[in-house]
C-alpha cells in the first residue's frame, strides 16, 4: 500500500517513540493529584515511560497513560500501586478505565521535522519581555504551521514603537510584504496567498523613537495540503478530554509544527494551570 505523504508527518511519531533510540513505551497525558515514581522520582504530565516501572498515585489523585503501540488509553484513579505491564497497567488498589486513545487513529510512519532556524536573543531596548523564555517562544510562526493565513507574533514593544515586518518567499527570494506595523500581531491580508508546502522567511526589526533595533529573521514553512489534512482529521472535537487534546499537542509536537503545539497547550493550561507555562520537549 503507498501511503499520502501526508500521513508521512503523523505515522513515523509512533515508529519513533517505539525505536531503541526513544524505547517510549507509555505516555502520561493527564494527571491530577499526588503521583510518584518508585523508587524516586516525580510522575508528570509528558513523562515518558516504560514497560516495567512502577509509581504510587495517592488518595483521589488521577492519571492518564497512553499505551503507544497499542494505541490504548488507560485512566487510573488512586489510590494505587500501579506497575506497568507490558498489555495493561498492574494495578494494587483504584479504578481503571479503558479507551482507545487518539493515537490509535495515527498512521505508523513519520516526517523528520523541518529543519529550523535558530533566531537570536529579542532582548533590544524597545522590547519588554513578559518572561524569561527560549527565544523560540517568542516569534511566531516558526518551524512548520498548519495555518494558511498564520498570525504572525513578536514581543510587546513600548508605547508608541513599531515593527517593521518583511515577508519574503525562501525559493525565489521574493518581497511579499513589507511594512511598519504597530502593537505585536499581523496577519496576512487575504488577497497575500501563501503556498502549502513552501517555506518562508520573515525579518522583524522595531523602531522605537529615533532607535532602530537589530534585525531578526525567522522561517518557516507551509503544511502540504495533505499533511494539513491528515493533521487536521484527528484534531480533538469540541468537549474533548484534557488527554485527547494533549495527545494532539505531542503529535504535533513531533512533527515539527512548534507554533501549533504551544497554541494547543496554551488552551490546556486554562484548565490545568498547575502545568509548566511552556510545553515539556523531550
Amino acid at each position: 500500500m503507498v501511503l499520502r505523504s501526508g500521513l508521512v508527518c503523523i505515522s513515523l511519531i509512533l515508529c519513533a517513540l517505539t525505536t531503541p533510540a526513544h524505547a517510549v513505551d507509555v505516555i502520561v497525558t493527564d494527571l491530577r493529584g499526588s503521583a510518584a515514581l518508585q523508587p524516586a522520582g516525580a510522575l508528570e504530565v509528558l513523562s515518558e515511560l516504560n514497560f516495567g516501572q512502577r509509581f504510587n498515585l495517592g488518595r483521589g489523585a488521577n492519571v492518564t497513560l497512553v499505551y503507544v503501540a497499542r494505541g490504548v488509553e488507560y485512566q487510573l484513579t488512586g489510590p494505587a500501586r500501579v506497575a506497568l505491564a507490558s498489555q495493561a497497567p498492574s494495578m494494587e488498589g483504584g479504578t481503571l478505565v479503558t479507551r482507545a486513545a487518539l493515537l490509535s487513529r495515527a498512521s505508523s510512519v513519520r516526517q523528520p521535522k523541518a529543519a529550523q532556524v535558530a533566531s537570536p536573543f529579542l532582548a533590544q531596548g524597545a522590547l519588554v519581555m513578559r518572561h524569561e523564555s527560549d527565544a523560540s517562544d517568542w516569534m511566531q510562526p516558526r518551524g512548520k504551521v498548519l495555518a494558511r493565513r498564520p498570525v504572525f507574533s513578536w514581543p510587546a514593544a513600548s508605547p508608541g514603537a513599531t515593527a517593521r515586518l518583511k515577508l519574503m518567499a525562501v525559493d525565489t527570494q521574493e518581497v511579499l510584504f513589507t511594512g511598519d506595523l504597530p502593537g505585536s500581531q499581523w496577519q496576512p491580508p487575504s488577497s497575500l496567498s501563501l503556498t502549502p508546502g513552501q517555506g518562508y522567511r520573515w525579518t522583524l526589526q522595531v523602531h522605537d523613537k529615533d532607535v532602530e533595533g537589530d534585525e531578526w529573521h525567522v522561517d518557516f514553512v507551509l503544511a502540504s495540503e495533505a499533511e494539513a489534512a491528515d493533521l487536521l482529521a484527528l484534531q480533538p472535537k469540541p468537549g474533548a478530554s484534557v488527554s485527547e487534546r494533549l495527545q494532539y499537542a505531542y503529535l504535533l509536537r513531533d512533527a515539527g509544527f512548534d507554533g501549533d503545539a504551544a497554541a494547543c497547550w496554551a488552551q490546556l493550561r486554562k484548565v490545568r494551570p498547575q502545568w509548566p507555562e511552556v510545553m515539556p520537549t523531550r
